[in-house]
């Protein structure tokens, strides 16, 4: 078993879920689930990901992290960009996220994204 399939089975056992309660959830079949819980299914989706994460509501990073997505440098690398963003109001944070657009315009970004 590799890691994310231990702490997938972990969530699901200590919260008394089925596989069949995770599938009504989520939309992964009992045998997907089977074969990412012992290991065998290493291409689970972003989007299956992003779905687990919420019905565990567990934060999706790390679920990307086990399953090979992201690594640890990806995420220092961003962590370090966001530094204490935490501390900021509300206010200025839209005020940053402006300034951001302002000097990426040009570049090519897709603003509507955001």
């Amino acid at each position: 078993m590799n890691e994310l399939g231990i702490y997938l089975k972990k969530l699901r056992t200590e919260n008394g879920y089925s596989q069949k309660k995770v599938h009504d959830a989520t939309g992964i079949t009992d045998s997907q689930q089977s074969r990412i819980e012992r290991g065998l299914n290493q291409e689970i989706s972003p989007l299956s990901l992003k779905k687990l994460a919420s019905f565990y509501n567990v934060n999706v990073i790390d679920l990307y992290i086990l399953a090979g997505w992201i690594s640890q440098n990806d995420l220092e690398g961003y962590q370090r960009i966001f530094m204490y963003a935490e501390l900021l109001t509300d206010s200025q944070k839209k005020n940053i996220q402006n300034e951001i657009i302002l000097f990426t315009e040009g570049n090519g970004g897709n603003h509507n994204a955001i």
